[in-house]
């Protein structure tokens, strides 16, 4: 339709003899406003090994996530101590259970950045959802996220509106941040 605006009866008599001689198709393609190969993937190499505690914390929310169990999990340890890892680990058994995961960020900077982690876990199976997007992107990510494209979804506090299914598990990280809380309408 967009080759033919405007055009005249005689091409678009010579489009259809095209048509009908097969030397063109025309198809339908859904094409998303969202490619993941322009976010940033961080240079970091992940731990092939958890530790004992990272191994008793990941045992203990996976089992939670096993017996369809609400239960709630605090993980304390500084920045850089391995609690992305547990995410990844217990994300990934999440996953093998036929479940979806959500990851809530304290700001959207951070987004990118922990995004590229979780993609460099999952691939192509993670999406990011907060309201820097523009519109249109969060509007394909959110059917995508709909037709379960995306079993996993990172972003700020506006994605808790992704229409998971099934959804086995959410990691609030830096809980304590307030820009999780709202006071003002």
């Amino acid at each position: 339709s967009e080759l033919l605006k405007g055009s005249t009866t005689a091409r678009k008599g010579a489009f259809s003899r095209l048509l009908e001689q097969q030397w063109i198709e025309l198809r339908v393609e859904e094409i998303s406003r969202w490619d993941p190969a322009n976010e940033v993937i961080p240079d970091i190499v992940e731990p092939t090994h958890l530790t004992q505690e990272q191994i008793a914390a990941t045992l203990a929310i996976t089992t939670a996530v096993d017996q369809s169990r609400f239960e709630t999990f605090l993980l304390f340890g500084v920045t850089g101590s391995g609690k992305t890892q547990v995410y990844i680990n217990a994300i990934r058994h999440t996953l093998a259970q036929g479940k979806t995961a959500l990851v809530l960020l304290p700001e959207i900077a951070l987004t990118p950045f922990v995004w590229g982690r979780f993609y460099k876990a999952f691939g192509d199976r993670v999406a990011i959802q907060h309201s820097a997007q523009s519109p249109t992107v969060r509007y394909d990510l959110w059917r995508q996220i709909l037709e379960g494209k995306y079993p996993v979804v990172i972003g700020a506090r506006s994605a808790v509106f992704a229409p998971l299914e099934n959804l086995g598990l959410v990691v609030v990280d830096e809980e304590q941040e307030a820009s999780y809380k709202q006071e003002e309408p």
